[in-house]
């Protein structure tokens, strides 16, 4: 899921999208994963993982990748 905006939040549609996954990552730019903690809120769903960056670059498909790839050597993607 990609949101262009946060407010309202859309909990039904998350929920639901949510119960149909095996494991969602919430890619954050910022240090504390404030989506992830919304997403806990609204909808009583936590995210399996966050990947966040927070030195003010944008993220990178590669990036995203490597730190996929990273995880999934603690548990199966």
């Amino acid at each position: 899921m990609h949101f262009q905006e946060i407010w309202p939040f859309p909990a039904q549609f998350v929920s639901s999208i949510l119960s149909k996954v095996k494991k969602s990552f919430c890619v954050e730019n910022n240090a504390t994963g404030q989506l992830a903690h919304i997403i806990r809120a609204e909808t009583g769903k936590q995210v399996t993982a966050k990947i966040l960056k927070f030195d003010g670059r944008p993220f990178s498909p590669q990036y995203i990748i490597r730190k996929l790839k990273k995880r999934g050597k603690t548990w199966s993607l």
